[in-house]
């Protein structure tokens, strides 16, 4: 029992080591990283991701589980995996 406890607090502690070595270069960190802006009044549905660099516009809809590769104008509805932007809402 003795060896499956350490087994597995090497198998539990390994994966965090190797993330934390790859992300101690702050070069690397701020080479990737964008802003994501999201607009007044808009609406995220559940299990949306939005993708960095990305712009919602105000009042837009993002449904659920939409993967939001582009922009979506102010106003606009997008769903789908890619994130298709439907056309204005009235």
């Amino acid at each position: 029992m003795k060896h499956f406890r350490q087994i597995l607090f090497l198998l539990f502690l390994i994966p965090f080591a190797a993330f934390s070595q790859w992300t101690d270069d702050p070069n690397l960190c701020a080479a990737t990283a964008r802003p994501v802006r999201i607009g007044r009044g808009a609406f995220i549905g559940a299990r949306a991701l939005i993708l960095k660099g990305v712009t919602i516009g105000d009042r837009a809809l993002i449904g659920a589980g939409a993967v939001v590769t582009k922009d979506v104008p102010a106003r606009c509805r997008a769903v789908g995996n890619p994130a298709r932007v439907l056309e204005p809402e009235s």
